[in-house]
């Protein structure tokens, strides 16, 4: 049987152990205070998955908010400072990166790259650049701070955003 000073122990051991389990870092300093923040990604109304979002800040910071859509269109924005990270985006006005990879049906391994002849992995390769550019979801231009032309204000109160490509896109 515990005497009362066991049980004390205990429960101190167990309460540090919920505390460094549960998630409880300390923000490093310069971490900015942030809120809620998911963005939809859609072109007419179709959602772009595995398409990386990036929220770049009118001036430089040395972290940096950003999330990857699911197969629906959705991310979750979270913050990063260093190796601490945190879900949601700090309130203000940024400029939107996309970045999108298509996915390849048909694609070789390094090793049948390898193997092939000269002429034959250039024309494949000119065919897979080929392939990726006509299944871009959105112009290049969407990749870079300076060129991308979607802005958006992260706001307390309103946590989700919807960014629909077609509104750039179509002329």
């Amino acid at each position: 049987m515990m005497n009362k000073q066991q049980t004390i122990r205990c429960a101190a051991f167990s309460a540090v152990l919920v505390l460094l389990f549960s998630g409880c870092q300390k923000a490093p300093s310069g971490f900015p205070d942030v809120v809620p923040c998911r963005i939809n990604v859609v072109k007419d109304g179709d959602p772009l998955p595995q398409t990386t979002v990036i929220l770049v800040s009118d001036s430089p910071k040395e972290w940096f908010s950003s999330g990857e859509t699911d197969a629906s269109g959705k991310t979750e924005i979270n913050t990063t400072l260093s190796n601490f990270s945190r879900s949601g985006a700090p309130e203000g006005h940024y400029k939107v990166t996309l970045n999108q990879i298509p996915q390849l049906k048909e694609t070789k391994s390094q090793q049948e790259l390898f193997d092939m002849p000269a002429s034959e992995k250039a024309a494949y390769i000119a065919k897979q650049e080929k392939l990726i550019r006509e299944s871009r979801a959105f112009p290049l231009e969407f990749e870079s701070h300076v060129t991308t032309p979607i802005e958006i204000d992260v706001k307390k109160g309103e946590p989700t955003l919807t960014i629909d490509v077609a509104q750039w896109t179509e002329k």
